[in-house]
């Protein structure tokens, strides 16, 4: 680990190497959680038990995104979304018909929390929890520990879960399939592995990977860090 001044140094250094086009920090992001609350339900509402209860935000006639009337014109069909996240719970019951094979890139096992570091095929979510105070070793400041959110397979189920299948909620655009990129593990994930992350799942080269063999035309992210407020340039 760098100091500021050591780490401001260490990138003045690289930045000087005629080879280096730009250097930036390989930072933590984290996810970025969604608050619910229920709403009443509409009346073309598929026959998912908890739709009207949680998911207000398809059909409410101020902030909703008038699910049921979009559903008439497109439900996503030959759609490839990638959810670079914390993964998919594999095998989920509502969900599992959508989702393509996908990669998890993380490749520090601290965050991983698999044996050992590398990236490995399936993109599974295995959580995500926290012990007190684990991610000071990553650089984090103390904290208290944490339950894994299973926010990838949340997002993924907004995008793509099976709907009016009498299970569950229901998906925006449940007809089209989702690869999962698992970038996020315990404290979050580094900037590498989600760059990495993105290359692959739209189907770029990624050194030491196969090519993604369903490639993405929609990529979603939802995460963000405490740091600066602007993405880096490259």
């Amino acid at each position: 680990a760098l100091t500021a001044s050591e780490q401001a140094s260490f990138i003045r250094e690289l930045s000087a190497e005629p080879g280096v086009l730009k250097v930036e920090p390989d930072r933590l992001y984290q996810r970025a959680d969604v608050a619910r609350t229920a709403q009443a339900l509409p009346a073309a509402a598929p026959n998912d038990p908890n739709y009207a209860r949680f998911q207000w935000n398809f059909n409410n006639a101020t902030g909703g995104v008038r699910a049921e009337q979009g559903w008439e014109i497109s439900t996503g069909e030959g759609v490839v979304v990638a959810v670079i996240d914390t993964g998919i719970v594999q095998n989920h019951v509502d969900l599992a018909a959508n989702v393509l094979p996908g990669y998890d890139m993380i490749s520090d096992k601290r965050v991983s929390r698999r044996d050992t570091d590398g990236r490995v095929a399936g993109g599974w979510d295995v959580g995500d929890w926290v012990e007190a105070n684990y991610c000071t070793a990553l650089g984090g400041q103390p904290h208290a520990p944490e339950d894994s959110s299973w926010h990838g397979s949340h997002v993924a189920g907004t995008i793509a879960q099976q709907t009016n299948n009498g299970i569950g909620l229901a998906g925006l655009a449940h007809g089209a399939k989702v690869v999962p990129v698992r970038v996020l593990g315990s404290c979050g994930g580094f900037g590498s592995d989600i760059a990495d992350g993105m290359l692959w799942a739209a189907g770029a080269p990624v050194e030491g990977l196969p090519v993604n063999p369903n490639p993405a035309e929609v990529l979603n992210m939802s995460l963000g860090s405490g740091g600066p407020q602007a993405c880096p340039a490259l």
